[in-house]
């Protein structure tokens, strides 16, 4: 989806209107990665050439939200294991960036520099990346009444 939207030189325009307040930002999986630094991504997995050779990759969002996300936090692979810790192996690689890992029937909600989460499904939540100083990285659940600065 980005490099389509940057080939097609929308990312300045959807960026300039998402400053402005005169767009709406809404997305699943890929449209989770839109407005954030970066994304945790399965892009690989849809081109014919890779389909049995693929690996998660980073890919780069608009920058609006200085955060790393990665959706479909709660899925397994059955090659690369769970989607959760292939997050936290690319988040060793910048560390102090916040992160959030975003469950299928769960999403975040992004108002006036502040998230929310919201659930289709009890069970499912939007993570946050607690980083230890050791470089150990959690996550831990946003609860319905959490509400996190995005500064």
């Amino acid at each position: 989806m980005m490099e389509v939207l940057r080939a097609n030189r929308l990312t300045e325009y959807i960026a300039k209107k998402a400053l402005a307040g005169t767009v709406v930002l809404s997305g699943i999986s890929a449209g989770a990665i839109l407005p954030m630094s970066w994304g945790h991504s399965d892009s690989l997995s849809y081109r014919p050439e890779t389909e049995t050779s693929w690996q998660y990759v980073r890919v780069d969002g608009l920058g609006l939200v200085p955060f790393a996300i990665t959706p479909h936090f709660n899925t397994t692979h059955e090659r690369l294991g769970e989607r959760s810790e292939q997050f936290k192996d690319m988040l060793k690689t910048e560390p102090t960036i916040p992160a959030l890992g975003v469950d299928n029937l769960a999403a975040i909600r992004i108002v006036d520099g502040h998230a929310t989460q919201f659930q289709s499904d009890p069970g499912h939540y939007v993570h946050v990346a607690q980083h230890a100083p050791d470089g150990r990285i959690t996550f831990a659940p946003m609860t319905k009444d959490d509400s996190i600065k995005l500064s």
